[in-house]
């Protein structure tokens, strides 16, 4: 069985972006697996504020998932600033938790422009260990800039999460995650996809730091 682990749809018409594409719908993804052989796929929902052209209800992607498009997982979106979540409490373990009961598989893609550990952040990854949620994810290189939780060079705070929660279930995304595969010739090298060679013409290995954090 094939699995797309990483897809989006729109069960209505939303706002196209500015090169003037928009997501497929679902029978447009329905038909496309079929070509392809993709049995199933972990539909992603858009929740959050960044990079969004339009939201979507995660409670309809449940009753679509349950009712008329049983390829589809759900997963839930959600934004560690929702509800009471704050700084000083736990404000995301009802949320995690009823998601689940509801039939989410995990949760994501979390885009919020917030840094790694950010104490936001931090509680929605606790909640997610806690109710077994694996966790999707996009990196932004920084800060204030475009969409995804920031980290720098070397994804130092993300490692840090790493120990934090060892039993959290992760899945990276976005040019800024996979540009570590790699060692990073400069800070720009992160905005892109990775160019950088892990092996070398003459067998050299310079591997980045995902490579590592995989192997620890």
């Amino acid at each position: 069985m094939f699995i797309d682990i990483h897809t989006h749809t729109r069960f209505y018409p939303v706002m196209p972006r500015s090169d003037g594409s928009t997501y497929a719908t679902p029978l447009q993804l329905q038909e496309f697996y079929r070509e392809i052989k993709v049995e199933k796929a972990v539909v992603l929902p858009g929740a959050s504020p960044y990079c969004s052209h339009g939201s979507q209800s995660v409670e309809e992607l449940v009753v679509m998932a349950k009712n008329s498009y049983p390829w589809m997982i759900p997963f839930c979106n959600i934004d560690p600033r929702m509800v009471t979540n704050n700084a000083y409490s736990d404000g995301m373990e009802r949320m995690v938790k009823y998601y689940k009961e509801l039939g989410c598989k995990g949760v994501g893609e979390v885009c919020a422009n917030l840094w790694f550990d950010d104490p936001f952040m931090l509680n929605l990854f606790a909640a997610c260990q806690e109710y077994e949620m694996p966790l999707t994810f996009h990196i932004s290189p920084k800060t204030n800039h475009l969409y995804g939780i920031a980290d720098d060079p070397g994804l130092p705070r993300f490692e840090l999460c790493l120990k934090i929660f060892k039993n959290l279930k992760f899945l990276g995304h976005s040019q800024a995650f996979w540009s570590e595969m790699g060692e990073l010739q400069s800070p720009e090298d992160r905005g892109g996809y990775p160019k950088n060679k892990i092996i070398q013409e003459n067998g050299e290995v310079r591997e980045g730091r995902l490579p590592k954090l995989f192997r620890k």
